[in-house]
């Protein structure tokens, strides 16, 4: 079995907080679209529902990642 084929369907990212613990959040609603943190290790759990504090948009937590967080970045050498 290769290293690819052990990865299967999933791949796991670390997002870093920054120098307070928060992670950045951003509502998935294109009607609000609202930017919040959350301090890591607060329970959010696989199944866990999240919720907007700006307009009460709720949803699975990986709906909640950043622009800046899917987007992927590219560095020139």
């Amino acid at each position: 079995m290769t290293h690819l084929e052990r990865l299967g369907n999933a791949v796991e990212i670390s997002l870093n907080p920054d120098e307070q613990g928060y992670l950045g959040r951003e509502c998935p609603n294109p009607e609000c679209e609202g930017y919040f943190k959350i301090v890591l290790g607060t329970g959010i759990q696989e199944g866990t529902d999240c919720y907007c504090p700006y307009c009460g948009y709720h949803g699975i937590h990986n709906e909640f990642f950043t622009t800046d967080q899917i987007e992927p970045k590219h560095r020139m050498i």
